[in-house]
């Protein structure tokens, strides 16, 4: 059987193995010392030698060996202890190399959504522009280099500075909350305005809170909004005249003035002369709408009560409702308010008539006011099938409608819900509808009020 290639492991270095080799050569000799001194007569030595001299020579064979194989051992174990601290190292130099290839790639994808977007971007802590993307640098017609680590008002001319200046300093504490948006209009070189939407965003960034203001070109959509707004109201004042005047003859024609009309000329009357008042219903609601989502319609605010609108409304279609087998019921507080009372009752009657469409013969409509804690609720109820689940939400957009009850197919225009919606929000209150399946429909709105009882 041949020998074994290597008597220690073939990891040990070569000068580790002499040395552990020269060791237990070294503890050889020492055992023999100590059978040649436990038995001398078994190992005679020669007669020019002493004994003792013997002894203390391998005991310093002894010593050497060993403290050689310490030395040998203490060495390989702190070239393990190196070796391990090195993979160590290298382990966690290559999981820095990962995390900021990983930072780098990150950061390249952020730049990357960044300039991709339509809206420019800047970050900036106090004002100090940190980054901003490829379309600001377009708004701005400078470079990011130009950009980086000024304030962000050097882009803005003197007239804006002011208000910069105090939106940059109004605090956002934590990284969810968002401004509100803001337009700004900005003059350029070659005489134009520029019509921006600016929104302000707080998030962490490079271990600080710093803000995103992300601006938005608005230009053409606000002249597309006053070209809309201008023709809309040329056309409605240019149709109200004749239609009134087309309204009047038709209603004077119908009521017999200029004399009796064969039963089906008395019906075709009757169909255009209510067609005609829809048309007018539907130009003033059009061109009262736009006033108020241009903001040019302003509130009569003065002093009322609750019970006095709530009556007011329920006389002004009292007639319709006892036509209809309908009863109405007002039930109000006696509570001072101060708001626009035309436009508070148009909203009451707006939600009456709406009512009256839906509750069936027989039942009863409520109209109730009452304080809550720190605001005034208005509210009108009806006894009618309610509101499809899916259609809640949507019940206060222009235009829409839902179907009328069979006994009452006469059909609203979907802009009444639209402009109550707009006229309460003027006055800073909430509007609402509350429906559950098969219980009718609880149209209310409130108004805020301060300690003294008043909005």
């Amino acid at each position: 059987m041949p020998p074994k290639a290597h008597r220690y492991p073939a990891f040990l270095p070569p000068r580790i193995r002499e040395g552990l080799t020269l060791g237990a050569f070294a503890l050889m000799l020492a055992i023999l010392t100590l059978m040649v001194a436990a038995a001398p007569s078994a190992c005679p030595l020669p007669l020019s030698l002493d004994r003792l001299e013997f002894l203390q020579a391998l005991l310093a064979v002894l010593v050497t060996g060993a403290g050689f194989t310490v030395y040998s051992w203490t060495r390989w174990r702190g070239s393990q202890r190196e070796l391990e601290i090195a993979k160590q190292t290298n382990v966690a130099i290559a999981a820095r190399l990962e995390a900021e290839r990983a930072l780098r790639e990150s950061q390249d994808r952020f730049q990357a959504l960044a300039n991709a977007t339509f809206e420019g971007l800047l970050i900036h802590d106090q004002g100090i522009v940190l980054d901003v993307n490829e379309a600001f640098t377009n708004l701005a017609g400078l470079t990011r280099e130009d950009m980086l680590g000024k304030s962000i008002l050097t882009f803005f001319p003197e007239s804006l500075q002011g208000q910069l200046r105090e939106r940059i300093r109004r605090p956002l504490a934590s990284g969810t909350e968002t401004a509100s948006p803001y337009e700004i209009e900005v003059p350029t070189p070659a005489g134009e305005v520029l019509h921006l939407e600016v929104r302000v965003k707080a998030m962490p960034y490079q271990g600080r809170i710093v803000r995103v203001a992300a601006f938005q070109n608005i230009t053409e959509r606000r002249r597309l909004e006053r070209a809309k707004s201008e023709l809309i109201s040329v056309v409605s004042h240019e149709l109200r005249s004749p239609l009134g005047s087309l309204h009047n003859s038709l209603e004077l024609l119908a009521n017999g003035v200029a004399g009796p009309l064969p039963e089906r000329a008395q019906r075709m009357a009757e169909i255009a002369l209510n067609s005609a008042g829809r048309l007018i219903r539907l130009t003033n609601q059009t061109l009262e709408y736009e006033q108020l989502s241009n903001g040019r319609l302003a509130l009569n605010l003065s002093a009322c009560t609750a019970a006095g609108l709530l009556q007011q409304a329920a006389d002004t279609l009292r007639g319709l409702a006892d036509s209809r087998d309908i009863t109405l019921s007002v039930e109000a507080e006696p509570f001072p308010l101060h708001a626009d009372a035309d436009r508070i009752i148009q909203v009451l009657v707006n939600f009456l008539s709406n009512a009256l469409k839906f509750a069936p013969p027989g039942s009863t409509v409520r109209l109730r006011s009452h304080r809550m804690e720190d605001e005034d609720r208005f509210e009108v109820r009806d006894e009618g099938p309610g509101i499809p689940a899916d259609q809640v939400d949507a019940i206060f957009e222009r235009f829409v409608q839902l179907e009328p009850a069979p006994h009452c197919p006469q059909r609203g225009i979907g802009l009444g819900l639209a402009i109550s919606r707009d006229l309460i929000a003027l006055h800073g209150g909430r509007i609402g509808v509350e429906s559950p399946p098969g219980e009718g429909s609880t149209f209310f709105f409130t108004l805020p009020r301060d300690e003294k009882g008043a909005p």
